[in-house]
């Protein structure tokens, strides 16, 4: 007969571990996309911080010049020495006292905000790799005449003035750049210059252009992004090993509670066999009591008891086969007196009404 328990504790011991597996696999395949998607998010963020950080140094750059510029507007042009790299300006030889001399002799040269920004940005590359350039569609210099993409700027500022600023990153020869560019308008002390040009108050002059160099913010992010992703990696693999190993001890326990299921079976069915035995072994004695019980043909003289098969057995005997009686043997007074004679003794019982 087959073990239907054992085939119904295996199909359940199968489908436990089969619901184990798909589980696992399913807090595999979910913490892999989690970290994933951690990992995506930070990348994102660490780009778009990146981006930020150039943003903020062009933003300081443009604002220490915008500065500079309209003190020195403020205070209608600065006065400098003349040297190699420092020439008057030929475009102030309409400004009276362009150039003056000091008491010793050395010659001064008036500097406006135009030609200050364009020393300064000349200077600025020996001690900083972010460059300024100032720019106009009518430049008074040539040197100062802007390239495609200033240009372009310049005219998208004319036609949309609410728009302050352009800001691309791009290659410059073959190296990243952030470019910063935004409008410069005519204000009341830029007329002193620039108003034989024809501009007058608010209009836009031209632009002011910040490079700032991307290799140094990129070098960081690749180190941010090392040190991200590195952690990120560690903990998929730390939280793979915990799932792995999780799933190991789940199954562990299922092994273990199948055993004891096991033994529980085991112990039911021993159980069940003891109790048959003993059901049985009562029938049997059940059925010798009633056996016993019966009507039994006995022999009126001898006592003898005849069997199902007809044979007269003697009565210890029979008794004897069909129960756990015994017997031991004795003489009454009355076989005593019969059988015995001479050896016995004729007492009288004592009279009971005395």
């Amino acid at each position: 007969m087959p073990d239907t328990g054992n085939n119904h504790s295996s199909h359940q011991t199968i489908s436990r571990i089969q619901s184990l597996n798909r589980y696992t696999l399913f807090l595999l395949i979910a913490w892999t996309l989690t970290m994933a998607l951690l990992l995506v998010a930070d990348l994102s963020f660490i780009h778009k911080t990146t981006k930020e950080m150039a943003k903020t140094e062009a933003n300081a750059h443009y604002n220490r010049d915008k500065a500079l510029r309209s003190w020195v507007a403020s205070q209608g042009g600065i006065y400098v020495a003349t040297n190699k790299t420092i020439k008057p300006n030929p475009f102030l030889f309409h400004v009276p006292e362009r150039d003056v001399k000091t008491p010793t002799g050395r010659t001064l040269t008036l500097m406006n905000p135009a030609f200050m920004t364009r020393a300064i940005n000349e200077y600025s590359p020996t001690v900083t790799d972010i460059t300024g350039h100032l720019t106009s569609l009518k430049p008074m210099r040539t040197e100062n005449g802007p390239d495609d993409w200033e240009r372009e700027a310049l005219q998208n500022f004319k036609k949309d003035i609410p728009k302050q600023e352009k800001l691309e990153f791009m290659n410059i020869d073959n190296q990243p750049f952030l470019r910063l560019i935004r409008p410069l308008f005519v204000t009341k002390e830029c007329l002193h210059c620039h108003a034989v040009q024809g501009y007058k108050e608010g209009d836009i002059r031209g632009g002011v252009n910040i490079n700032v160099p991307m290799t140094p913010f990129l070098k960081r992010e690749q180190q941010y992004i090392k040190m991200t992703g590195s952690s990120l990696i560690l903990l998929w693999i730390i939280g793979l090993a915990g799932i792995v190993f999780g799933k190991l001890g789940l199954r562990k326990q299922i092994h273990h509670q199948d055993l004891a299921e096991q033994e529980i079976r085991n112990y039911r069915d021993n159980l069940e066999i003891l109790v048959e035995e003993r059901t049985r072994e009562l029938k049997e004695s059940v059925e010798k009591v009633k056996i016993l019980n019966g009507m039994l043909p006995i022999c009126a003289s001898c006592k003898k008891i005849r069997d199902d098969k007809g044979y007269w057995n003697q009565i210890e005997a029979y008794i004897g086969k069909h129960s756990d009686a015994t017997f031991s043997h004795g003489i009454c007074p009355d076989c005593a007196k019969t059988l015995y004679p001479e050896c016995h003794l004729d007492t009288q019982a004592p009279d009971s009404s005395t």
